[in-house]
């Protein structure tokens, strides 16, 4: 329905036309390659940690290190390029650092949230996979209030920086909460919590990028829209990742303190749903406990990205917009 509207009533001006030996003369081969080699290398790398190999892990660590590599290179010859994919004045642009730093954890409390809530429900709550993506639809409700909210007050008084602050305080208050989350965790805080966690990410999503936007100059928006949203989307795997890590060990030897065999054990981590129809009384109540109670590293995580956000967020400057100077 998007791509029909859009082609039906989008009207854009001609682009200058320009001969396309000269298109192809000009592109950015070079940062492109780069580009691609950074974030295979570093998507490969988070994927790979903590899963299918440990973080320590020589294949891991090369990932890594290359995606570094990568990316230094990159930023390096976008200067020495005639029309780079990233104009090198974004990166001495303070609001554009920071709000591209703040997209970077935006996006892994995101995801983490968004990855692991379904989880924890099916555990504490029993629920399905279907219900207990079904539990996360308070987070939508607030991020269906907090985006239009932002969009509005931008609107009205020309401004967007004050909706990625207080977005991000109440992703700071509400993650800081849910790390209170246990077994005993009732369904109606955590229906609270995810609709105040929802609003605090609706209010963020619209006032990062827009602050972002408004930074640079009108060529520019369009390189920083996507350099914004490339940086979320690196965060997002991130987040999920970490989470990952961050409790996944925990939950492994707190297991095994049980008593459970190693088959019973790897069954467990690789399906959370079996624990409700495989075990039962106290040894099922222990299970969930050990679970809940490893999340918690993970939730503590969400916390930091959360404060993170907010630190870079601060660091931001409002710039004015157009329609303010004329």
């Amino acid at each position: 329905m998007s791509l029909i509207l859009t082609l039906i009533f989008l009207r854009l001006p001609a682009p200058p036309k320009t001969e396309l030996k000269k298109k192809f003369l000009q592109f950015d081969y070079l940062g492109t390659v780069l580009l691609s080699g950074a974030t295979v290398c570093l998507l490969l790398g988070i994927s790979w940690g903590g899963n299918t190999f440990a973080w320590s892990d020589s294949r891991v660590i090369g990932c890594i290190v290359g995606a570094v590599f990568f990316i230094v290179v990159f930023l390096i010859a976008q200067n020495f390029v005639k029309d780079p994919i990233i104009d090198p004045s974004l990166f001495k642009n303070r609001t554009v650092v920071a709000m591209c730093a703040a997209e970077f954890f935006y996006g892994a409390n995101l995801l983490g949230m968004i990855y692991y809530v379904p989880q924890f429900f099916q555990l504490v709550f029993g629920d399905s996979a279907v219900m207990s993506g079904v539990g996360l639809l308070p987070m939508m409700l607030g991020l269906g209030i907090g985006n239009p909210i932002a969009a509005l007050i931008t609107a009205r008084y020309g401004v967007s920086l004050i909706n990625a602050i207080v977005g991000a305080a109440l992703q700071v208050l509400a993650s800081g909460l849910v790390t209170r989350w246990n077994a005993e965790t009732t369904r109606p805080e955590a229906v609270v919590l995810l609709i105040v966690l929802g609003m605090g990410q609706g209010a963020a999503m619209s006032g990062l990028l827009i602050t972002a936007q408004v930074a640079v100059d009108e060529t520019l928006v369009g390189i920083v829209t996507g350099l914004a949203i490339f940086v979320q989307t690196v965060g997002d795997n991130f987040g999920i990742a970490f989470f990952t890590a961050a409790y996944m060990n925990k939950l492994r030897s707190a297991l095994s303190e049980l008593s459970l065999s190693s088959e019973q054990i790897n069954a467990i981590l690789e399906d959370v749903t079996s624990v409700k129809d495989t075990y039962s009384g106290e040894i099922h109540h222990q299970i969930i406990d050990v679970y809940a109670e490893s999340m918690r590293n993970g939730w503590w995580l969400m916390f930091g990205c959360a404060g993170a956000l907010l630190a870079f967020s601060l660091c931001a400057k409002q710039h004015k917009f157009q329609a303010a100077q004329t």
